[in-house]
């Protein structure tokens, strides 16, 4: 989840470092997403994504899930009581969140 690099950065980054990221999105083990639409444009919160790419990294039989997500976007909106009460919500172990 990138605030400050527009999605196609992102991918062209990626590439530059030798990842074939077209293959990555299409199976699914490379998911990119603007954060600004990821937290407040989307009807799917935050942690529902991660209880989504969890369960597909499962499904594929990988051993989890990493997520960089950047908390960027609640400055550049001028979200940041926001920003705190959503870190407040936040479980203090994703890991057992993450057992389906």
């Amino acid at each position: 989840m990138s605030t400050y690099q527009s999605v196609n950065c992102v991918r062209r980054n990626l590439r530059d470092v030798d990842l074939d990221v077209a293959k990555c999105e299409e199976d699914g083990s490379l998911v990119i997403i603007d954060s600004i639409k990821g937290y407040f444009g989307s009807e799917v919160d935050f942690l529902c994504l991660v209880k989504i790419l969890s369960k597909r990294a499962q499904n594929q039989s990988r051993s989890g899930c990493f997520i960089i997500a950047d908390m960027g976007s609640f400055y550049l909106i001028r979200m940041v009581n926001e920003l705190v009460k959503y870190e407040a919500f936040m479980p203090l172990k994703f890991d057992t969140l993450m057992k389906l």
